[in-house]
């Protein structure tokens, strides 16, 4: 061979190892992107091509501000936990549409499969598709499906990567990554802080005596911390479990079967406390044989793992290329502690989770303990795919018995979970608003004053939905100023709001039975137009029809507008408030026509007997005043002379006049003494939000703009040390 020619040679095989390096993983991926569009298309093609989707607790946002309010810790409704998921929902509408539901499910899956297939370091590509297709088609995630919390499952997809991150925290800059990857799941739902704290918490323990690790974890929580910055502002200021009670932990337990209980459920992946759609149980009668096929397969690959030192010692092949063998073992025991606190205040784990949910807080938002079941889900899917690779290498040589293998595998997850494709088998279906909604938003959005969303549900039942219980979309199409219900209409739990404000509105609707000059009642509480959905019950809403201040002002198809005659655009000025003993007073005082004019204050914020009364019910009203109220934390108040002004917003704490912070009135807006001319009243932990924002801002932009920098020139350093050096 001649000199030019050997030459050649080496420049070949320098170019064939540089390919190589820059298409290391790339069939993976590809496979991966390849397996996360069909089993995307599978569940979404019924769905494909149409603009909306509606599910229990996802109704896309039709005339919301971008900037949520809750971002400076304005928040009615306790924790602060989907603000920024929210707004970026919001900017990607922008841009997609109706087809933003579609968009956040492929992320989804795709995020999903690629972390599984990076997780499983297998031979063969059909164990990493049977590995990924049980991890996104299971009980847990049809469950998370149908009732719309694709925060959740966005949170859910990316555990797998942020597995593999944590592997390699004693890497350059891994600490970095994994504390990137943990920031955005905690972001998209703030329930990971817990569920992969509990792996962290486990792999520190377990690599105790590795100081490099310890340091590496330490440092990716400071990262998450400071990235949480924000949420953890607005706990400061709502408390340290916003509106979860102890009423929650059993409205939201874990559910159990007749024959296999709470335990039996979560390892099924089964155990979601709300009843409604058609389960994959419902339907196969064998299903539990399914879960045993899994199960052995999956326990078939922790064998393997477990006997890899054995098999090395030995001298035998190890058929699993498995880097991290520590990892497996903290992967077990952070799946048994996870399914521990799944079972939540039962069994067990009642002692510990009670405490903790008690005590620490933000542990309040896993009062659905369910959720912790997410760490069992990515271990199952790991050593099954695993268990799924052993069983393929055992036939190496046999193609038939391999092909088998692998269609069977991947037909098993499908088997277990064949409700899910096909839009959950027709459970779930496109839809749009009705045409009279906008004929009746032009109405409402002309007015000045809120607008009360009737019937009093959290959830209902829409024609337009097919027939299927949605969250109330009032506040998402017809705008920030409207009132609907917080009431999730759950055993021991009366709503989700906290507020005396929503409090007092629930007990208003139940003693519909007293008013004849409603409008008035709404009057003192700044709501100036009803809207009615024709639902199932809303003929139990024909008092409105009695009430000499309402007016019905548009009747369509599905929706019915009352104007309130009374509502006036400024507020009483009085010289003194009247107090009342409870907010059964208040009702007496509409039967009387007396709260007109009036500003009522009490010391109990509590139903009672309805009753006039004690102090004179006429208070001397001195003016008038003109709120504007800025709904990121400013209110300005022009009255004509110095006394006590009703300002209709729900009180929560933080708001402050001249330094004092204002009081709640009775029906649980602002109330405050005030001057003649401008005052202004501030929401004060505004600012230490404001600066909680931009910290948790800076930090994630930080570390994902570094490690985008980063990437290229470690690329370039790992290719250079691989082309080997001419002589």
């Amino acid at each position: 061979m001649t000199p030019d020619l050997q030459d050649m040679n080496q420049i070949d095989r320098e170019k064939r190892r540089f390919s190589d390096y820059v298409l290391e993983g790339s069939g993976d991926k590809g496979i991966a992107l390849i397996t996360a569009l069909l089993l995307f298309i599978l569940f979404d093609a019924p769905l494909w091509l149409h603009s909306n989707l509606f599910l229990l607790d996802w109704v896309l946002p039709k005339r919301q501000p971008l900037l949520d309010p809750t971002l400076l810790g304005l928040n009615t409704t306790g924790i602060s936990s989907g603000a920024v998921f929210s707004t970026l929902i919001k900017v990607v509408q922008i841009f997609a549409g109706g087809y933003t539901t579609d968009l956040v499910l492929l992320t989804t899956f795709i995020c999903g499969s690629l972390g599984i297939f990076k997780l499983i370091s297998t031979r063969s590509p059909s164990a990493k598709i049977a590995a990924t297709t049980l991890f996104l088609y299971n009980p847990f995630v049809f469950d998370r499906l149908y009732v719309g919390q694709l925060s959740l499952l966005v949170g859910y997809s990316l555990l797998p990567l942020s597995f593999v991150y944590l592997k390699s925290i004693t890497d350059k800059r891994g600490w970095l990554r994994f504390g990137v990857v943990w920031s955005i799941m905690i972001l998209a739902s703030p329930h990971y802080f817990w569920i992969v704290g509990i792996v962290v918490l486990v792999f520190m323990i377990a690599s105790i005596k590795r100081g490099e690790v310890i340091v590496g974890t330490l440092k990716a929580g400071v990262f998450v911390a400071a990235s949480m910055v924000y949420q953890l502002i607005t706990v400061l200021i709502s408390g340290a479990n916003g509106v979860v009670t102890s009423a929650n932990l059993s409205a939201y337990r874990t559910s159990g079967s007749t024959w296999y209980g709470a335990l039996g459920n979560l390892i099924g992946l089964y155990g979601f406390w709300r009843r409604g759609p058609k389960l994959a149980r419902d339907i196969i009668v064998g299903w539990p044989l399914i879960l045993v096929c899994i199960l052995s397969i999956a326990a078939l690959g922790i064998s393997v793992i477990f006997a890899k030192r054995k098999s090395i010692d030995d001298g035998r092949p190890n058929h699993v290329n498995v880097p991290n063998y520590r990892f497996e073992k903290i992967l077990l025991l952070s799946s048994l502690f996870a399914i521990v606190l799944a079972l939540g205040s039962q069994g067990p784990s009642k002692p510990l989770f009670d405490t903790l949910f008690r005590y620490v807080p933000t542990f309040g938002a896993m009062r659905e303990a369910q959720k912790f079941d997410v760490i069992w889900a990515v271990t199952l899917a790991y050593f099954f795919g695993i268990g799924v690779d052993t069983l393929l290498l055992r036939y190496e040589g046999k193609h038939r018995f391999k092909v088998a293998i692998a269609i069977i595998a991947v037909a098993l997850p499908f088997a277990y979970e064949p409700v899910e494709p096909f839009a959950l088998n027709g459970q779930i279906a496109s839809s749009n608003f009705p045409s009279d909604w906008s004929s009746a938003y032009n109405i409402v959005s002309k007015g000045s004053g809120y607008s009360l969303c009737l019937p009093w549900h959290l959830y209902e039942e829409f024609k337009f939905s097919g027939g299927r219980v949605i969250a109330n979309p009032c506040a998402n199409y017809f705008g920030p100023n409207t009132i609907s219900s917080q009431d999730a209409e759950l055993p021991g739990l009366l709503t989700t709001n906290t507020t005396y404000y929503y409090a007092y509105l629930n007990y208003l609707i139940t003693k519909s039975n007293y008013f004849a000059n409603f409008g008035e009642t709404l009057n003192s509480l700044g709501i100036q137009f009803v809207i009615l959905f024709k639902t199932a019950d809303f003929k139990n809403y024909s008092w409105l029809n009695h009430q000499s201040d309402m007016k019905l002002v548009f009747d369509g198809p599905t929706i019915e507008i009352y104007k309130n005659l009374d509502f006036q655009t400024s507020r009483p000025v009085v010289k003194e408030p009247v107090t009342v003993s409870s907010w059964g007073s208040l009702i007496s005082m509409e039967q009387t026509q007396r709260l007109a004019n009036t500003v009522t204050v009490t010391s109990r914020f509590e139903s009672g007997p309805i009753t006039p009364p004690k102090s004179p019910t006429n208070p001397q009203v001195v003016g008038r005043a003109k709120v504007r109220i800025d709904p990121y934390g400013s209110i300005s108040v022009s009255s004509s002379s110095n006394g006590y002004v009703e300002v209709p917003l729900p009180w929560i704490r933080g708001w402050t006049y001249q330094n004092n912070e204002v009081l709640p009135s009775a029906s649980g807006q602002i109330y405050l003494y005030v001057h003649a001319g401008i005052s202004y009243i501030t929401f004060k932990p505004k600012h230490l939000s404001l600066i909680g924002d931009a910290i948790s801002l800076i930090t994630f932009a930080f570390g994902v703009l570094y490690l985008v920098a980063d990437r290229p020139f470690r690329k370039r350093q790992t290719i250079s040390s691989e082309i080997p050096q001419p002589n």
